[in-house]
């Protein structure tokens, strides 16, 4: 098996499981604390079902708490793929998702499996050209 692909799977499915239990547990102290959302100098504060009268800043909070959770949902799904057929698409979307949250540390993560689904990539495709020269 493919030793990059294997790593790759594993640092996605743990970038993924690290972003949805942010996401999670965001979304829990959302619930019991009062968060404070601040949106053109109008100030709002209060739990997640208290700010759900005022559409500005609930709609900011949701996007909020569900950014973590959709990269964490991708990063699982790509780990669990990464493994059968590495693509450059998987790669490329990894390395965006791990550009835009780099300021998380779990974002770098994602930059290297998303490094190491290329170098899969290339290695599948070099074995690939092997096996086709071998036949011929």
């Amino acid at each position: 098996m493919n030793r990059n692909a294997v790593l790759a799977s594993k640092l996605a499915k743990i970038a993924g499981i690290l972003y949805l239990f942010f996401g999670l547990s965001f979304l829990i102290v959302s619930w019991f604390s009062p968060v404070e959302v601040t949106l053109n100098d109008y100030e709002s504060r209060g739990t997640i079902y208290e700010l759900a009268s005022e559409p500005g800043p609930f709609i900011f909070l949701l996007i909020l708490i569900s950014i973590p959770i959709i990269f964490g949902i991708i990063g699982l799904i790509i780990s669990s793929k990464v493994k059968q057929r590495p693509s450059k698409l998987q790669a490329i979307m990894m390395i965006v998702i791990g550009v835009m949250s780099a300021f998380f540390l779990v974002g770098i993560l994602f930059i290297v499996a998303g490094i190491q689904t290329l170098l899969a990539k290339k290695e599948l495709e070099m074995t690939n050209t092997t096996i086709k020269n071998a036949d011929e």
